[in-house]
């Protein structure tokens, strides 16, 4: 490990984060891009592409990759699995089942 630690924040927590920290290398986002860019923070994400599909795909299937499920819906209650995840309350993944 780096010693490094990055949070998604957005927001005012990032408007208070860069009063608080000199260095704004230190500081990143992952939901806040315009003011990232105004504060000059960083913007971290991912990157699609199929070998990392592959990758991640692989290493479900070795049992290295474990997906919790939170809850399963029948696909006809698709609005009370939709109202389930706005709640903001939801750890891990919300399935509609087929």
């Amino acid at each position: 490990m780096s010693g490094k630690r990055s949070l998604g924040i957005g927001g005012e927590a990032l408007e208070v984060s860069v009063r608080l920290v000199a260095d704004r290398t230190r500081i990143g986002t992952t939901t806040d891009r315009a003011s990232a860019g105004r504060l000059g923070v960083r913007v971290m994400g991912t990157l699609r592409s199929s070998s990392r599909l592959l990758e991640l795909a692989d290493l479900y299937s070795s049992g290295h990759l474990q997906i919790p499920i939170w809850k399963s819906f029948p696909l006809t209650s698709g609005p009370a699995a939709h109202r389930e995840v706005e709640t903001g309350h939801v750890r891990g993944k919300v399935v509609l089942e087929v």
